[in-house]
This record gives C-alpha cells, structure tokens and sequence, in this order.
C-alpha cells in the first residue's frame, strides 16, 4: 500500500515537473545520439552513416520521448491536458462560433444555477435553525382554514406541553400580532414596528443565539416581570445605526418603558418562515395568564426527543388530543392536534410549483445541449478532412471523440463562468421580492452546494454536446472522407438527418414549454377576472395606533375622530374603521343562530370590526339591509351584518334580516353582503361576520381610504389631518389594497414570470437552431441550386422550396410538442385555475407562435438561397 502510494506521488510529482524532466530528456537523449554516432565513426562509418546508425540503435526519438513519459508521469492525464490545449487553440482559431456557444451556455446553465438555488432554499436545504429536521409543526385544522382554527388556547398548550412524551420541548408564538400596534419611541421620534409575543423558550427551540446581548430569562417572562424587548438586525441598525450601546437602553413601547436586551442574527427572519410578507421587528414576552381568556391564539412549535420520528409524534397527539379534552372539558374540545414536519408546513404547498419550474429549466438545458449539438456537428463536419488526416497518422477513435469532449468541456465551463453572474443576478431579483407570500425568499443565495451543481451540470454539458459530434465524425470513412474533401464537398446526408433531428427535439421541447407558459398565464388571467367581492383599486390601509389605557367607549370616539378627520381630506372619496382586510389578518368564530340546541348548527364566520361607510369604501355590495350607522351604539341593539355564504348556510331560501344570532353574545343581522375571497384568490367564497366598532370597541385600529384619484396623492393631506391625533402616524406605511392581491397571487407571478422567460429563452433557441440548419442546408446545397436555376428554376420558387424544408422541421416539431404539451397539462392541472388542461386556444396559440417563429427563422435562408448565381455556382463545382 505504501509502495503503491510512493509510486503515485512520483508519478503526480513527474507530472507537474513534465517540462523540466523532458527538458533533462532532451539533454540525455541527444548525449546518448552523440556518444552512439562517435563509436560508429570510430569504427570506420561516415558522419552520416554513423548518425543513421545510432538512432537506428536508439530505436525512435519520438518514440523513446513518449515511452519514458509513460513510465514516469500520468499518461492519461498529460493525454487530457494535450486534448485541452488542442482545443485551446482550435476554439481561438473561430472566436465567432465559440462566443455563441458559451453565451447560449451561458444563459442555460445561468438560469438551471438560479432555478436550482431557489429550490435548495425552499424545499433541499434545511431550515436556518439548529437541527431543524427535528423541528415540528402542531396544528388543530388544515392549513386552508382560518387562523383560529389552527391555534389553540393557552390552556390547550400548556396540556401538550406537559403531557406529551415525544417532544424535547413545546413553544409556540401569538399567531395573530397582525391585529397589534406597537409605537417604538427613541428619543423624540416614534416608529410603528411589526412585534411578536412569544412564549417561554420559543429561540432556545429553535435553536437561536443572539448575535448580541441575550434571550429572555425567567423572571421576564413572569407576569409583571421586568419589561424587556429583543430586536431584529434590520431594526438595530435602522433605528439605532447598529450601536452597540443600543442593547441595554430603555424605550418607550405603547407609552411604557421596556429594555431592548438582545439582537437576533442578521440571518433570522421570523416572517420569512412563520409569516410570508411579514416584516417583524420586536420579540417580547407572551402574558400568558393574560391570554388564557383570548381563545385560540397560540401556534405551537415542537422539537422531537432524539430518535423519535414525526409519525410516532403524530401518533402519540392523536391519542393525546381526546384525553386532554376529558380532563379539561373547559377547551371545548380545542384538542384535535395534526403533526408534521415544520418544513413541510413551511414551504411544502410551494413544492408543486417548485417541481414545474425546475421542469421548465431543465427543458432550457436541454434545448441549449441540441443547439450546441447541432452546431458542433456543423463545424466538425467541416473539419472531417482534419480527423481523416489525423486518423491516417494513427490517432484512434477514442483519441477524437475525446478532443472532441474537450473542446466540448472547455465551451460549457466559459459558459457556466459566464453564467454564474446571471444566475447571482437572478436570486438578488428574486430576493428583492417584497410583496410576497412566498416563504424563506430571503434565504435565497448562490452558495458553494449551488456552484457544484453549476459544475456538474457544466461537465455533463459539455460531455453531452461533444461526445454526439465526435461519435459520428469518428464513424466515418478515413479514406471516404479524403476523397470527399478532396473535391470540396462537405459532410454528408447523416448529417443533415442528425442535426435536423435535433431542431425538432428543440422545438418539440419549445413547444410543451409553451403550452406550460400559456396555461399557467389563461390560468392568471382568469383568477384576475373573478369577482374579488371587492375593488381593491383607489383605496389605502393604514395602520393607526391606539392611546393606550382608554375605555371601549373612548376608543369608539377615538375611532370616529380619526374616520371624520379622513373624509374631512379633500380628495378622500369614502373612509372607514376596520380592524382587518380580506386576504390579509383573519380569525373565525363558530355563528349559531338562536335557539339552536346543536353545537354544529351554525356556520363558521370570518370576523370583522368595522365602522360605518366600511362597506362602501371597500366596495362590498349591500344587498339587503343596511349599513351600520352613528346610531348604533354600546347601549342600542347589538347588531351584525354577515355575508351571503353565512346566510345560505343557517337559512337557506329565507330571509335572515331581523332574525338573531350569536357569536359569544345575542346580535341581531340588519343586512347582507357579498362574500369576500378570505385566505386566497383561488378558494370558494367562504362566510364572513361583521359587528360595529361602535358596540364591540375595537382592539387593532386600521383605517381605509377610497380617493377620487391617486391614492398616493392624497396621503400626505391625511398624514397631516391624523397627526394630532396619531403622532407615529409620521412613520407609519400606507399600504394600497391591491397589494393584498399581489400577495395573494405572488407564487402565481412568481412562477409564471419565470416559466414564461424559459420558454421565450426556448423559443429564440428553436429559432436559432432553425435557421442554422436551414442556413447551412442552404449553403451546402449551393451548387444544386446554381445548376437547378441555369436549368429553368426561379427564384421564387427555390425560395418557397426552403420554407416548405422549414415548415416541415417545425411542423415535426410541433407535432410531437404538442402531444408531449398533452401530458404535461395533465401533470400542472392542479396549479391551473378555471382553465382546461386541454385548452384549445393556449394549444392553437403556442403552434401558431412556433410556426411563424419558423418562417421567421426561414425568410433569411430563403432571400440566400433565391440570390445564388448560376455561373458562380458552376465555376465553384
């Protein structure tokens, strides 16, 4: 084994050392020549005789060099360097064909790095936490429910925590800070931030240090312990200019003093993997005791003891569930739990999309490989002379299917060097994404798994598109070809096949990437085209802070001061007082209506605090009833307006105005609306509840604006009306509505936007790759054509002639695109929305682009091919 090693290590040491051993090679060799010719000249032979006679004796001076490389270096390995630097200099010698080459490579390998570093972010690559595969996620209802159906109580929390026997630890965080305020005031300046409650060792679970200060100890998360505040980086250095000395500093939140005691890493962002869009700044204590009267709040997190799997830890809360709600009738039931790893819960929706884009991608690569293909085979076909003569010398088959892998490797690894920028490019757009419900976008990144991907895929390519040209040219005839070439021909009618062949497997490829493209855009299309139940456009929410330790009556004043102010603004069309929005902060509560002695007699409602003139502003269409008015107050009858779905539900063909119902307490429904869309775009309409902030006094405050114009035209003059009122106002965003929807449809956009730049990118392919199989058919059909015009042929017709060849390699293409586009619309029908796999139009449309691509890609050859002279053509031949 040592020796075997010594050996190797003398033969990688002669190897870099070729230079200088060969310079020494030299020197002995051409000693030994002249002490072999002196012997023979004293022997009586001439000068001349004598120097025959030695290298006769000598056996071969190139020979004796290339035996004692052999023995002494890596053979093979100087064979590759050889064949790397041949390519070298083959490549500079057509600059044109290389440059093409590699930035073709450049954008289908660039694209495949991109593609690739976003599903390892999303879907490959762990979760930025510590040992994150034993992470899981506890919830009551599937996730296409409301939050307060995949929460629990605190009472519900703290049984699984301590009755549970598969969990190292149980945390869990108030699901639904969307609905509080929080005014950080530093100094003299005020700054609405996103804050988050969370219960006891909720980082430790994680697995989350500081980057500085420290976590929460004991005594601050008692009730009416110390107040203290851990921060986000972006927060730290927004605020306070990343001082150190920020840690440790007393602030003022919600009017009361609190101590910021820690920074978290500039890696963690709780709303990239908790809550998509979510920009959350300020961590504190969750007042359990508190919250014990809030009902379902908490959304728990687990991490399994070593060892034990998610199945095990689903089957053991399965039987938990039941007996906990035995032993505490008081939840209600509130303890069906369903366990899954916190992954899937966090990005395992997006894995279909994931699937199809990394389809799409790879569709790209593929039509990069055909192109290269084909235009490697074109310019090896013009050098079969060089091989045959090169074969006549004695190099073997294998010998020129490896240069040409070579030249091959060294164009798809420029290729992939020039794509790596595009592919940092990509996932910095991708990053830059804000309006996004798509989780962990921020952990995007080109990293080192990526860059051995790109290599890989690189060394693949470049094996795959020399290795074609180099089989075929090495399977030709040595002698054949010398003759050929000696009469100025080129290569021959396989060539043509193979490369044709390749044209319509780009543009089958092009085609099904299109069909894909097409669906997914009508699917867009017709969500964008569905009755939201409302009309985002023209109208802004804004956040509005709360004085703290008022009354419930106090804040109903304070709500209507801050509506009146608003409509006060010139501009302002309609204003009103909500404390959430469609699409955006939800919670459901179980409606019966009264009398009912069953507990699943009801339906269950998305609730809503809203003001008078809400419905209005929003545009959701009264249709029956009324509005709620000034009129209805704390000491009026409590009233509440549902929705259509919550009417059908509890009395289905009757008239539910004036009839009673009860959501905790007795109200009575004084009007219907039209259903909204709730949690997504795609979803049936579900029921919605709405009561009066008048009568209900709101907890979260947010006011909406309908302007007669621009929105944004109008925010100054209520930044200026609110601030008496508001002071954090200053600081505070206005958010249009229809940013909702973006959200909403972000994974739609995303994928779309991205499916639908591959296949363009696939179809300049198809079309590049048309016209150089065209145009290189034409050229070496260039003496037919000259001597079919001497014989009578018109222009026009050689002309229609090469776009009929046209046509056909598309229409071959399209073809068998179109049935390959068949089953990969079966395949995304899941993603699709109010549109048929089969539809005719998107099918119709794509052929049409790609075969008007083709004539496109023909019209040049076409003009080439018509402008041949005859007698230039015959004098060539």
């Amino acid at each position: 084994m040592i020796a075997a090693l010594r050996r190797l290590a003398s033969r990688i040491g002669a190897f870099l050392r070729r230079d200088s051993l060969d310079h020494d090679l030299d020197a002995e060799l051409a000693s030994h020549l002249a002490m072999a010719e002196d012997e023979h000249v004293r022997r009586g032979s001439s000068r001349e005789e004598a120097r025959r006679l030695a290298r006769i004796e000598l056996g071969g001076y190139d020979a004796a060099v290339e035996g004692h490389r052999e023995a002494r270096g890596l053979p093979t390995l100087d064979a590759v360097v050889q064949d790397l630097r041949y390519a070298i200099r083959s490549l500079r010698r057509e600059p044109g064909v290389a440059v093409t080459a590699i930035a073709i490579l450049a954008l289908g390998i660039g694209a495949n790095t991109a593609v690739f570093s976003i599903v390892n972010a999303l879907v490959l690559r762990p979760l930025p936490f510590r040992e994150a595969d034993r992470l899981v996620w506890i919830t009551e209802a599937p996730e296409t429910e409301g939050l307060s159906a995949q929460t629990y109580p605190v009472a519900a929390y703290q049984a699984f925590r301590h009755e549970n026997h598969s969990l190292e630890d149980l945390t869990a965080y108030f699901a639904f800070f969307g609905y509080m305020d929080y005014a950080l005031t530093s100094g003299n300046q005020a700054e609405h931030v996103g804050g988050v409650y969370v219960v006891p060792r909720f980082f430790e679970l994680l697995g989350v240090s500081p980057a500085r200060g420290r976590l929460f100890v004991t005594e601050e998360e008692r009730p009416n312990g110390p107040a203290a505040a851990i921060i986000s980086d972006a927060l730290w250095h927004r605020r306070f200019g990343g001082d150190p000395s920020a840690i440790g500093r007393t602030v003022t939140l919600n009017n009361a003093p609190i101590t910021i005691i820690g920074v978290l890493p500039e890696d963690f962002e709780f709303g990239s993997v908790f809550s998509p869009g979510a920009r959350v700044d300020l961590f504190i204590p969750a007042p359990l005791d508190t919250m014990k009267d809030w009902g379902n709040t908490l959304a728990l997190v687990g991490r399994l003891k070593p060892g034990v799997t998610t199945e095990a830890a689903a089957a053991e809360f399965d039987a938990l569930g039941p007996r906990i709600a035995k032993l505490q009738p008081a939840l209600d039931g509130r303890t069906h739990a369903q366990v899954s790893a916190l992954k899937t819960h966090v990005s395992g929706s997006m894995r279909p999309m994931l699937v199809v884009l990394w389809a799409a991608v790879a569709f790209v690569l593929l039509i990069v490989c055909a192109n290269l293909a084909s235009l490697l085979i074109a310019r090896a076909a013009a050098r079969t002379r060089e091989f045959a003569v090169r074969m006549a010398l004695g190099a073997g088959r294998g010998r020129l299917i490896r240069q040409m892998v070579a030249e091959g490797l060294l164009l798809s690894l420029a290729g992939a060097a020039a794509g790596i920028p595009l592919a940092f490019g990509l996932t910095a757009y991708v990053k830059s994404t804000v309006i996004t419900s798509i989780p962990l976008l921020a952990h995007v990144k080109v990293d080192a798994v990526a860059l051995i991907v790109t290599a890989t895929i690189a060394i693949v390519t470049g094996v795959v598109i020399g290795a074609l040209p180099g089989i075929r040219v090495s399977a030709g005839s040595m002698s054949a070809a010398l003759k050929e070439q000696g009469r100025g021909t080129t290569d021959g009618r396989w060539h043509h096949r193979l490369r044709a062949g390749l044209v319509v497997g780009e543009v089958a490829l092009a085609s099904m990437l299109l069909v894909g493209a097409g669906l997914l855009m009508r699917s867009f299309v017709a969500l964008m085209s569905e009755n939201f139940g409302f009309r985002p456009e023209r109208v802004m929410e804004v956040r509005v802070d709360l004085p703290q330790g008022i009354s419930g009556d106090q804040r109903s004043a304070f709500a209507d001061e801050v509506a009146r102010r608003a409509r006060a603004v010139p501009g302002v069309a309609q204003a009103a007082i909500t404390d959430a929005l469609p699409l955006d902060r939800n919670r459901q509560w179980g409606l019966r209506h009264i009398g009912s002695q069953r507990k699943d007699d009801g339906v269950s409602v998305f609730l809503y605090v809203v003001g008078p003139g809400y419905f209005g502003t929003m545009g959701i269409p009264l249709t029956a009833g009324r509005d709620f008015s000034a009129a209805d107050r704390a000491k009026t009858l409590p009233v509440a307006i549902i929705s259509k779905s919550a009417a059908a539900a509890m009395w289905p063909g009757q008239d539910p105005i004036g009839r009673h119902v009860t959501t905790g307490a007795e109200v009575e429904v004084i009007g219907i609306v039209d259903d909204v869309r709730q949690t997504s775009l795609e979803d049936v309409r579900v029921a919605q509840c709405y009561l009066p902030y008048t009568q209900v006094g709101p907890a979260a405050l947010g006011l909406v604006v309908r302007s007669h114009s621009s929105p944004e035209a109008v925010v100054p003059a209520v930044r200026a009306a609110l601030m008496p009122l508001v002071p954090t106002i200053g600081t505070t965003e206005f958010r249009p509505i229809e940013q909702l929807i973006e959200r909403a449809t972000s994974p739609r956009r995303f994928l779309l936007s991205l499916v639908g730049g591959f296949s363009l990118m696939a179809l300049a392919l198809a079309c590049l790759g048309i016209y150089g199989v065209v145009s290189y058919n034409v050229a070496q059909r260039r003496q037919e054509i000259g001597v079919r015009m001497a014989l009578g042929a018109t222009a026009r017709g050689i002309s229609l002639e090469v776009l009929r060849s046209t046509l056909r390699l598309a229409g071959v293409g399209v073809v068998l695109g179109t049935l390959g586009a068949m089953i990969v619309a079966r395949l995304i029908s899941s993603l699709l929305f109010g549109t048929s796999p089969a539809d005719p139009l998107t099918f119709a449309g794509s052929a049409a682009a790609l075969v008007l691509v083709a004539l496109g890609a023909g019209v040049l050859p076409a003009l080439a091919a018509a402008r041949v002279e005859p007698m230039s053509a015959l004098r060539n031949e």
